[in-house]
């Protein structure tokens, strides 16, 4: 795997199943304890799309840009997501399940987004 591709993969930017095409956009980060920091971005039909995620002290820090016209989902992994801030405000996520486990959800509109857990 190149330096590149592990960029794109821990930086989490990818299709959603049920909508192709990115009109709606899955952010699902790969948090490496050998990695402090990725930045990720993509330019989509929709336009840019942006996750950048950095490890300060025990949290992380996760900004992402959203095109306009499209939403995330943000998945995080469940054991990570104690307490989480959205641009500054507490806000709270949705537990659920899939193949790769258990993760924490929450759905973003289109601008600017600082998620910090």
């Amino acid at each position: 795997m190149g330096l590149l591709e592990i960029f794109f993969t821990n930086g989490g930017i990818q299709i959603h199943d049920e909508a192709p095409g990115f009109k709606e956009i899955v952010i699902r980060p790969l948090f490496s304890s050998d990695l402090h920091w990725v930045e990720a971005g993509y330019n989509s039909p929709y336009g840019w799309i942006e996750s950048h995620w950095k490890k300060n002290g025990e949290n992380i820090v996760l900004e992402l840009e959203v095109p306009a016209n499209s939403q995330a989902e943000v998945r995080l992994p469940a054991t990570m997501v104690s307490r989480l801030t959205l641009n500054g405000k507490e806000t709270s996520m949705t537990k659920h399940s899939d193949k790769a486990g258990t993760y924490m959800a929450l759905v973003l509109d289109s601008g600017s987004h600082t998620l910090e857990f």
